[in-house]
């Protein structure tokens, strides 16, 4: 091995809860790199035992082949993941599973070969959803959806497609491939394709294409929701496109000529609204405005942009898409507070080509930034854009190149959360050092997967140092801009987590699944001896509380949430301890103390009825309900929308 292995520093078996005493307690580093100050709890290792199977059966590696698998995380910090078993009960058919659950204390939820939940008798399910392509479930609000293709009696091609919500430990058939579509005229039925996302309120978004009476080529796409309570639909292909002449409707090729294809991108977002690429036909339409983006406002979709409109932000006549025929919209991001990001090709008399990012998450939507502009924090300009992404405490991050980048150019990131919305700043511009990390540099960035309500961000990242050479690593950043090493390949991990049991093998690759609200990450790492695992991660002060009073104090989520007057926070405590409640923005200000007195064991509630110390209803927004008692604290995210 001709490089040099960084072993992750990782915490102790916790046994105080004080921060000087959990410090004197790391362990020595093999090398004179700074300790990552992250606690690793292993969730799932290939090779080792897979929870609610039979004895001898073990999980195997994860096939990558289609996608990489990595698991999903939930704002209260519960893992969900698919896996693959091996062992000598295992056949191609019992192979794949489900599994969800605090680190270390999963449950299988569903397998292959067994019983598929809430169907007629004689039906197991097969994979989830293909045995090449295993994709860990969506968690959020104490529920997960999943997909899944079903084998088994009386199942064909035209039926052998579902989806799941799972709740309070069992699952839910919410759509199935050959059955009524669920609000829709009798005799049009699901046809597949199916897929499910679920949004951190719990609330599950289905699409599907559709077959049955009047269905044809133009009118064949469907999506739902169950925000509401029931499934039903919220939009479909064929339907007349709001804000639009009567007759323009969703569908059409778009800019892919001869496929067919009318929503070329949609948009989940925390708030349970949804936006939406989508192109048009009808009266008027031609291939220069049949591109638009809509996003859904107080239940409404809402028409933002449409090709062959002027694009704001410009002096002069700039449309969307120009003289071209392509508006290319794209990497539309949504947050809880129905905020807006996207990619868009303009052009115009004095712009011959350009492809800015837009955003309305400072003020009205306009042009946010465009090649060729400076760079803050650099002497140079924007070369290449890409990947806007928008928290849910309303500030953007995205990725962009610089014009001395050459022809193939790393990107660096920009975001405006040290400052005011839309007061851009670097976080990493490429090539630079990696703060305490002497000699390493931060080649470029890969992808940013991760950006909470608190300003924290997750991306990868590929990291270079004089002996190790160049190697993927997955970076977190603080909201004010701080920055720490997670993982990288290279580094030496014990594989089974911050809890220690001296394995330690080498990294090879890394992947983060999910970042929640409370800064923790469930993510993936591939080793060299061909194994690999999931762990989620948490800062390790946080780690030292949660150890130290297991079971003592759980704040539940508020209810409802997000919510317009006021809305009710519940809290337990194990044993009597003076409890304080405060609501705090996203910011971080304390906007509201609610509780500050002793209170007895058990269960209490407390209603916020959105106004802060002057007496004033709070704006729209994210804000934070913190418990603190006794030196442990518990914190939720709650979104205000007011009407």
């Amino acid at each position: 091995m001709d490089r040099r292995l960084r072993r992750v520093r990782l915490v102790p078996t916790l046994v105080s809860i004080s921060v000087f005493a959990f410090a004197s307690f790391l362990p020595t580093p093999r090398s004179s790199e700074a300790a990552t100050g992250f606690y690793f709890e292993k969730a799932m290792l290939s090779g080792e035992a897979a929870p609610g199977t039979e004895a001898g059966t073990v999980f195997g590696p994860s096939a990558a082949i289609f996608v990489t698998t990595v698991p999903r995380l939930s704002g209260d910090g519960r893992v969900v993941f698919t896996g693959q078993l091996e062992g000598p009960a295992v056949t191609p058919q019992t192979r794949d599973g489900i599994w969800s659950g605090d680190p270390m204390a999963t449950s299988l939820i569903a397998r292959s070969g067994a019983p598929a939940d809430d169907v007629p008798a004689g039906i197991v399910y097969a994979a989830f959803p293909s045995p090449y392509a295993l994709v860990s479930p969506p968690i959020g609000g104490g529920r997960f959806g999943f997909a899944a293709t079903l084998t088994g009696s009386d199942v064909s091609a035209e039926n052998d497609e579902g989806v799941w919500v799972h709740e309070g430990g069992s699952s839910l058939l919410l759509a199935r491939e050959g059955e009524q579509a669920a609000g829709l005229a009798s005799g049009i039925v699901v046809r597949g394709l199916l897929s499910i996302d679920v949004n951190r309120d719990g609330h599950a978004f289905v699409t599907s294409m559709l077959s049955g009476s009047g269905v044809t080529t133009a009118n064949d796409e469907c999506f739902w929701t169950d925000r509401t309570g029931a499934l039903v639909p919220i939009l479909r292909e064929g339907d007349q496109a709001p804000g639009l002449s009567s007759g323009v409707k969703f569908g059409g090729a778009g800019q892919f000529v001869g496929t067919g294809y009318s929503f070329e991108s949609t948009t989940w977002s925390d708030a349970s609204a949804l936006a939406i690429q989508a192109n048009l036909t009808g009266p008027g339409v031609t291939y220069e405005n049949n591109e638009a983006l809509w996003v859904e406002r107080a239940g409404v979709l809402t028409l933002l942009a449409r090709e062959g409109d002027e694009a704001p932000g410009f002096l002069g006549n700039v449309t969307y898409g120009g003289t071209s025929v392509l508006a290319d919209f794209g990497s539309v991001a949504l947050n809880a507070l129905g905020q807006t990001a996207f990619i868009a090709r303009v052009g115009g008399s004095n712009l011959p080509f350009a492809v800015p990012i837009f955003s309305d998450h400072a003020g009205p939507l306009s042009k946010l930034v465009m090649a060729g502009e400076p760079a803050p924090g650099t002497n140079q300009t924007f070369g290449f854009l890409a990947d806007p992404v928008l928290s849910d405490g309303g500030r953007i991050a995205f990725r962009a190149s610089l014009s001395n980048g050459g022809s193939w150019p790393p990107l660096g990131i920009w975001w405006d959360q040290p400052g005011a919305p839309g007061d851009l700043a670097p976080l990493v511009v490429p090539g630079q050092e990696m703060p305490g990390h002497p000699g390493m540099t931060i080649v470029g960035t890969n992808f940013i997967v991760g950006f909470n309500a608190a300003g924290q961000l997750a991306f990868t990242a590929t990291i270079e140092d004089p002996d190790a050479g160049a190697r993927t690593a997955l970076l977190f950043a603080e909201p004010s801009g701080a920055l720490s090493l997670v993982a990288a390949a290279g580094d030496l991990f014990d594989a089974g987590g911050s809890a220690g049991t001296g394995d330690l093998r080498e990294v090879t690759a890394v992947a983060l699944g999910d970042l929640n609200d409370a800064g923790q990450m469930a993510i993936r790492l591939d080793f060299a001896d061909g194994s690999m695992g999931f762990y989620r991660v948490s800062s390790a002060t946080v780690a030292v509380e949660s150890a130290a009073h297991p079971g003592f104090l759980r704040l539940a989520q508020n209810l409802p949430n997000p919510f317009g007057g006021s809305t009710r926070i519940e809290f337990d405590l194990s044993r009597p301890a003076r409890a304080s409640l405060g609501v705090y923005d996203a910011a971080g200000r304390l906007v509201r103390r609610l509780l500050e007195e002793a209170r007895p064991a058990g269960r209490h509630d407390i209603v916020w009825d959105g106004r802060g110390h002057d007496g004033r209803d709070v704006p729209s927004g994210i804000y934070w309900a913190r418990l603190e008692t006794d030196g442990a604290s518990r914190s939720i995210r709650m979104v205000r929308l007011r009407q």
